[in-house]
């Protein structure tokens, strides 16, 4: 079958598509899937560009890759498909179900004509999106279920939040789901996206490309919430100053990123990091927590139902067939997407 490799990162990243062995069924719990559209997460487009590499070569050393080279390296994690064969354990799904999900990278990959999950990383296609729409759902939409859930934990009702970078792919979802719960949403963008956002349920819109952006922010009341979804960006820990009780999220956590330090290194560091950022949070009475993609069936089920339910829905921004994976992560590259690029396997 083909699939679409990273060849090597070091001195300049060689992505090719590759003739490689067809993935079959081993593990009891496992579903095969004929890939019919995948989309692009920033971890696919960093690893091109070297990110997490050192991590990568620690979690091949550990054999935590299930004894796999580490390139070529198969990129790729969200996906929609037909189910093709099955595990002898498996009880939610059979071969011809539509089905959406993702892959992590020790598992699979998703820029390839089929890919193995497990069936705890699949759900049910919605019936009302096409498969299109479903590549969009699990990776980013889990990620942002995990950034939102401390704020539902304290079962806070009208909540203040603010959403760094709307139109992204983690926060198109963030807002959606921030909307859907009844909370006021301001959020930053470009100018250029500001209908976009608007559509998903922000109350109120900053734009990032004007020369009055930081006074603005600055000015704005106290969140009960600010969600981080860009590293390094002092504007938005500084909206939390001044008020306790207050929640501050990042879904850009440094595990990965610190392991450039090496194994202990990047232990100690990462550590270090969460350590400071709680205890600064702490001290002013505020708390400080990292939203992570997780392997978590029951949330995809809840979103796909939201996605069923109208209350949620996908949003793609451009679309590419499978031979332009290149220039698909080259779109995603530039910025300013109005949410996922997707990759259509069908043309």
């Amino acid at each position: 079958m083909k699939a679409w490799q990273l060849m090597r990162i070091v001195p300049s990243p060689n992505l090719v598509l590759a003739e490689v062995a067809f993935p079959t069924v081993k593990q009891p719990d496992s579903v095969q899937v004929r890939v019919r559209a995948s989309s692009i997460n920033a971890l696919d487009y960093k690893f091109t560009q070297g990110y997490g590499h050192e991590g990568l070569q620690i979690a091949h050393d550990l054999r935590v890759l299930e004894g796999r080279n580490l390139f070529p390296l198969g990129l790729g994690r969200d996906f929609s498909g037909v189910v093709t064969a099955v595990g002898k354990n498996v009880k939610q799904f059979s071969i011809g179900d539509e089905v959406c999900g993702s892959v992590f990278i020790n598992e699979s990959a998703s820029f390839a004509d089929y890919v193995l999950a497990g069936e705890s990383n699949c759900a049910l296609k919605p019936n009302n999106i096409n498969h299109l729409e479903a590549a969009c759902i699990s990776y980013a939409g889990q990620v942002a279920w995990n950034a939102v859930l401390p704020l539902v934990k304290t079962r806070r009702k009208s909540s203040r939040v603010f959403v760094q970078g709307g139109a992204g792919c983690v926060s198109s979802w963030i807002i959606q789901l921030l909307h859907t719960w009844g909370h006021h949403i301001t959020t930053s963008c470009h100018s250029s996206s500001e209908k976009f956002v608007s559509s998903l349920g922000a109350d109120s819109v900053l734009f990032y490309d004007s020369d009055s952006f930081s006074e603005r922010m600055l000015s704005l009341e106290r969140f009960d919430c600010v969600i981080e979804t860009l590293h390094k960006n002092p504007l938005s820990k500084s909206l939390m100053k001044e008020r306790s009780n207050s929640i501050f999220v990042t879904t850009d956590a440094p595990p990965l990123r610190n392991l450039s330090r090496g194994l202990f290194g990047g232990i100690a560091l990462t550590a270090y990091d969460f350590t400071r950022n709680t205890l600064c949070a702490a001290f002013n009475g505020n708390s400080y927590t990292w939203a992570f993609y997780t392997h978590n069936g029951k949330i995809l089920r809840k979103l796909t139902q939201l996605v069923e339910d109208k209350s949620v829905s996908p949003k793609i921004f451009k679309t590419f067939p499978f031979l332009q994976v290149p220039q698909a992560l080259d779109c995603f590259a530039e910025g300013h997407c109005n949410g996922k690029v997707v990759i259509d396997h069908t043309i």
